[in-house]
């Protein structure tokens, strides 16, 4: 009979020794929008036991009669604190977190392309085809922060008054996290000798007709040359170095022709427009590679007069 209480008491104490093991706790960390896995920071009160499985899986050990807390952090996204209680991880010990991310930001400088000094300005953020405003606002701060949407092209437009205005494409397509972009806008301030560069205003090698993004992107110097009737432009035309010289000349002007043609028929005069082709004179980056050379297959404006 003692030796049956005897043997009782060792199951007994081997049942409790395995109850107090130290747990194998797994942690799936996710984008709360996409659902993909993603790697995090994992915080925790005994952090040579975490282990990186896989991306965004990951496993660490709790202690017995232990009460801890697990922070999963990443850039871009917020927190997560989780309570990992010893007793209720033995009955379920997998977490699957959704890391909420932030919003993209765009922290925008408005200055004077001549000065450097900041500039108060009006702008505004629209949907690619234009059709809805996102964002207006008259900014006296530098830098000053946007937020942006989730997996969106953007149209930027930065006015001032004496200025030529800017506007540009800011591309967060496939972002899902609360990416932070820099942007340092300079305005060129309306006077004879600056020039003026329109981002986006590009052709397809050998052709010169307009592709109706580089249109959306003239819509700006419309309204330049509408408001200002006495301003005289130069629409200087480039291309690539593919071809001969005369080839690239003739095509060039044949470009800087079609982008004249395109603001006359918006409503400028004109004698407001004189062209020039170039060639593949003063390319702005070594014609490398294709993209480099869909760079320099670009128009550029020049202010002959303005008053």
């Amino acid at each position: 009979m003692k030796r049956l209480i005897f043997l009782f008491m060792i199951a007994a104490a081997i049942r409790t020794a395995a109850q107090s093991d130290p747990i194998t706790i797994v942690v799936a960390v996710t984008n709360q929008i996409t659902d993909k896995p993603i790697t995090a920071n994992l915080a925790w009160y005994d952090p040579q036991s975490i282990k990186s499985e896989s991306i965004g899986r990951y496993t660490l050990v709790l202690g017995p009669d232990k009460e801890e807390k697990l922070t999963i952090s990443k850039p871009g996204y917020f927190d997560t604190e989780l309570t990992l209680d010893y007793e209720t991880e033995k009955q379920s010990p997998l977490h699957e977190v959704k890391l909420q991310p932030g919003i993209p930001q765009l922290h925008i400088s408005v200055m004077d392309a001549e000065t450097g000094k900041s500039i108060n300005s009006a702008v505004d953020l629209f949907s690619l085809d234009e059709s809805t405003e996102i964002f207006s606002e008259q900014v006296e701060v530098s830098p000053y922060t946007i937020d942006l949407e989730y997996n969106e092209v953007h149209v930027l437009q930065v006015r001032a008054p004496g200025y030529f205005s800017f506007k540009d494409t800011i591309d967060f397509k496939g972002v899902f996290e609360g990416r932070v972009r820099q942007k340092q806008i300079k305005l060129v301030p309306l006077k004879a000798g600056n020039k003026i560069s329109l981002n986006n205003i590009y052709f397809h090698q050998n052709e010169a007709g307009l592709t109706d993004f580089a249109k959306l992107m003239l819509v700006e110097l419309t309204h330049l040359l509408e408001n200002q009737k006495n301003i005289v432009l130069e629409v200087g035309a480039y291309t690539d170095d593919v071809g001969t010289d005369q080839y690239n000349l003739d095509l060039s002007q044949k470009r800087a022709v079609a982008v004249k043609n395109y603001l006359v028929e918006k409503g400028a005069k004109a004698e407001q427009l004189v062209t020039k082709g170039y060639g593949e004179k003063s390319p702005i980056v070594p014609n490398s590679s294709e993209e480099n050379r869909a760079l320099n297959r670009r128009v550029e404006f020049k202010i002959i007069t303005v008053k």
